[in-house]
C-alpha cells in the first residue's frame, strides 16, 4: 500500500499550469515544464521534446480555439509524479463544447514538469463543434 502523502508543490503547479492555460499564457505555462521535457498531447502523437517543440504543441492545441479551458477534477499522486483527471470547455465561432481527458505528469527533482501524456481526443472535440 502506497502511504505517500499529497505533495502541495506538485498540486501548486498542476494549478499554475491549468490556470496558464485557461489565460492562454504561453510563457507562464511554458515555464512550469523542464527545458529538456517531452510532452505526448494527446498521447498516440508524436512527443514534443524541449521547450521549442512544446511551444509549437502549444500553439496547435489553442489555435483552433477562442477560449479552451481545463479544469481538473481529481488529482491522484504519488513519488513524484500526478494523475489528472480534468473536464473542459472548449470554444470557436461556430460554438461551444464539453470535453475530458486524463494528464499524467512526472516532476523532476527541481518541481518542474519533466513529461507529460494526455489522454483525449481532440479530433472528437473539433468535430462536435462542427456540428457533426
Amino acid at each position: 500500500m502506497d502511504t505517500t502523502l499529497e505533495d502541495p508543490s506538485i498540486t501548486h503547479v498542476i494549478d499554475l499550469l491549468y490556470e496558464a492555460q485557461a489565460s492562454r499564457d504561453l510563457a507562464a505555462w511554458l515555464d512550469l515544464f523542464a527545458t529538456d521535457a517531452v510532452v505526448h498531447d494527446p498521447v498516440d502523437s508524436p512527443a514534443a521534446e524541449g521547450h521549442e517543440a512544446i511551444a509549437e504543441l502549444w500553439k496547435q492545441f489553442t489555435g483552433p480555439f477562442s477560449s479552451y479551458q481545463r479544469r481538473p477534477e481529481r488529482v491522484l499522486q504519488s513519488r513524484g509524479g500526478a494523475a489528472v483527471y480534468w473536464t473542459g470547455t472548449a470554444t470557436t465561432e461556430s460554438g461551444e463544447t464539453d470535453c475530458e481527458g486524463i494528464d499524467v505528469f512526472e516532476f523532476n527533482d527541481d518541481g518542474k514538469i519533466r513529461a507529460l501524456m494526455s489522454w483525449w481526443d481532440p479530433a472528437g472535440l473539433l468535430l462536435k463543434l462542427a456540428g457533426e
